[in-house]
């Protein structure tokens, strides 16, 4: 038999620090990566959230207006006074058309844009801004806008949300919808 001996080699200290460096540059490489897409996450899921809650207010307050007989915006174009028609047992309008004697308002209440009639008022949405975000500097936007007439029978909405995702950024969104009042009884 052939005597051979085989020669068992260690690795070095140099080679172990060399490997260790190159592990901890890729391990913090990745870390870096992960950080910052969990960061884009949060931002896009603050959007995505203020985005459903935007137009879910927007929604209600379309399906509101949409019935009134009257509406009325104010001065600053901060708020708005409706009122809505009278409605039989079954909850369907009834005809001839008249009005059911509850003046009510959606207005904006420091950051909370709420709806109140007799028995109190109710946040619909919070954070709203009044500031237009693509130019603060011109100042305020108006969120409701009536055309000038008499008779009012549409109303531009217009509502901006501001949301914080960590301190120091923030997601703006924005709904708008022209509204037409249905039941307008100069209409019938």
């Amino acid at each position: 038999m052939n005597n051979m001996r085989f020669r068992v080699r260690g690795v070095t200290l140099p080679e172990v620090l060399l490997g260790v460096s190159v592990l901890g540059f890729v391990m913090l490489g990745a870390l870096l990566a992960l950080i910052g897409t969990l960061g884009g996450w949060a931002v896009g899921q603050a959007r995505i959230q203020a985005e459903v809650e935007t137009q879910r207010a927007l929604r209600r307050i379309t399906d509101t207006l949409q019935e009134a007989m009257w509406a009325q915006v104010d001065a600053d174009g901060y708020g708005i006074t409706y009122r809505l028609p009278q409605r039989d047992a079954n909850g369907n309008i009834a005809y001839p058309l008249t009005w059911d004697g509850i003046d009510r308002r959606i207005e904006i209440d420091g950051t909370d844009l709420r709806i109140c009639d007799d028995g109190g008022c109710t946040t619909i949405l919070t954070n709203v801004t009044t500031v237009d975000p693509n130019n603060p500097s011109s100042g305020n936007y108006l969120m409701f806008v009536a055309p000038a007439g008499a008779t009012v029978r549409q109303v531009t909405v217009q509502i901006v949300v501001k949301r914080s995702v960590r301190d120091d950024r923030s997601v703006w969104t924005r709904a708008r919808e022209s509204v037409r009042l249905r039941n307008v009884p100069q209409l019938f």
